[in-house]
């Protein structure tokens, strides 16, 4: 086993494993067994240039961005995204080369970590401002004044000009499309959500954080059932909740319950 750490701010570790003697086969989505090489990173956070040179350096990918790994199984221990200003290119890169190694009969297998499941639930406390702006060119100027015209339906004190810079300031451009992007129906959601917790490749399982005991009770296929449950869940219910007008997409994780109370003691007191 070789170990690369040739990126220190990037944080991966990589590990080369190769001689397996059985053939490309998959007992279940989550189990796989492979004779060909095992590269696996972690933590890669929006640093984009940096992770495709180590691909690059390692032949995974060509100059061109595409796969050359020919068989080689590529996992992702998670935390893709957040902080750094690559995160989007990073997850549309890792998109593209699921399907790119398909073809050559290699794989792609990405485990959600913490940070994929904090955006895609309305959780941005690490999303930089990088990050808001990747997106900007997907939100027009009529999406914006539809944004800020629903944020002033539940905010309707203070002049506009001062709510205005408030509103700019707390959900900067690129703020809407971001959220779209990462929801269930959205370019980025809509692969991540397919993505399981935990896979097993050869004699090796990978998940993000580690595991916690009572966790480790449970088969792989009862894990991924029981947190991909929970978060498609999660996600349906908001679905629901926005679909019928009452959980608006300036609303965050944190504020939603406290925002979902307030509209309860509303229609209390209308009724």
């Amino acid at each position: 086993m070789r170990k690369i750490t040739a990126i220190p701010t990037l944080f991966l570790c990589f590990f080369l494993l190769a001689g397996m003697v059985s053939t490309a086969s998959a007992a279940t989505n989550y189990d796989i067994s492979t004779s060909g090489r095992v590269v696996a990173f972690g933590d890669v956070h929006g640093a984009y240039d940096d992770w495709t040179a180590i691909l690059m350096e390692l032949g995974v990918i060509d100059k061109s961005l595409n796969w050359s790994g020919g068989n080689t199984h590529l996992v992702s221990l998670g935390d893709l995204i957040d902080r750094g200003p690559g995160s989007r290119a990073v997850v549309e890169l890792l998109k593209k080369l699921d399907s790119q190694a398909e073809q050559a009969s290699g794989a792609v297998h990405m485990v959600l970590g913490n940070h994929e499941v904090m955006v895609m639930t309305g959780d941005l406390r690490y999303v930089s401002a990088a990050e808001f702006a990747a997106f900007a060119g997907d939100e027009s100027a009529e999406d914006r004044e539809a944004f800020y015209a629903d944020y002033r339906k539940f905010n309707p004190g203070g002049d506009d000009a001062t709510v205005r810079r408030t509103f700019d300031e707390q959900y900067p451009a690129g703020y809407l499309a971001l959220r779209k992007a990462f929801s269930q129906q959205g370019e980025l959601g809509s692969w991540l959500i397919k993505q399981p917790f935990v896979v097993k490749v050869n004699d090796k399982v990978y998940m993000h954080g580690g595991i916690s005991s009572l966790g480790s009770e449970s088969s792989i296929a009862e894990l991924n059932k029981k947190l991909t449950g929970e978060l498609k869940g999660f996600l349906d219910s908001m679905d629901q909740l926005r679909a019928a007008g009452v959980m608006p997409w300036h609303v965050d994780y944190h504020n939603r319950l406290q925002f979902l109370n307030a509209r309860v003691e509303e229609f209390v007191a209308a009724n």
